[in-house]
């Protein structure tokens, strides 16, 4: 019976007394042709009414939103401080490069142009922005955050990028009353990152700030 040989590794196969002629070529039931066809006709059989009604109604059904909480931030490094800016505005991180100066223009936040993909686009210090202290042992190599804020694209210069993290409401915090008066200026709230502070910037009003040097 065709049952029978669809079965026949529960009977004289691996799962019964192993006395089929054709183990000894084979090893194991699941390398016997017998096996394959009966593992294709299960997959190729002709689906019941009922189990394809169950189908239609799944198929159907309205897929529930699942909402993301929190926000997802690049956290970096200028100088000693950690900072970091909501990855709505970040286009990628790219390694430093030559800046050509702006004669008249460049200064110590807008620090002149740089070629990305072709094009030139301001480069702006983050560090003279916050007016954040740099040593000459964190000043390189340095990366460059690509920002892009509406029909603004610019290239932020920083430290160590560090990565980017997914924050819920709970990790983060009110800046404290210590934090730098110029960073404070522009952090909306703190949180931990590699057991340590980061301020999270507020991301609009930061690249306002970095724009406005390029046209004092």
């Amino acid at each position: 019976m065709r049952g029978g040989l669809d079965r026949c590794w529960n009977q004289v196969g691996v799962g019964g007394d192993a006395s089929c002629p054709r183990l000894a070529e084979v090893g194991h039931c699941r390398n016997c042709e017998e096996y394959a066809r009966a593992g294709r006709g299960l997959l190729e059989r002709e689906a019941s009414p009922a189990l394809r009604q169950q189908w239609s109604r799944l198929l159907g059904e309205a897929k529930p939103s699942v909402a993301l909480h929190g926000e997802s931030v690049i956290v970096f490094q200028v100088g000693e401080e950690y900072l970091a800016l909501s990855t709505k505005l970040l286009e990628r991180v790219v390694e430093t490069r030559t800046v050509h100066a702006v004669p008249s223009r460049t200064g110590a936040v807008f620090r002149g142009l740089v070629n990305v993909d072709g094009e030139l686009v301001p480069c702006f210090s983050a560090a003279a922005a916050l007016q954040v202290e740099v040593s000459e042992s964190l000043a390189s190599p340095g990366r460059l955050l690509i920002l892009r804020d509406g029909e603004s694209r610019l290239a932020c210069s920083v430290g160590q990028v560090i990565g980017v993290l997914r924050l819920s409401p709970e990790d983060l915090e009110t800046p404290p009353v210590t934090l730098a008066h110029n960073q404070r200026a522009f952090t909306t709230s703190v949180f931990f990152a590699k057991e340590k502070l980061a301020g999270l910037l507020d991301g609009p009003k930061f690249v306002q700030r970095l724009l406005s040097s390029a046209n004092a």
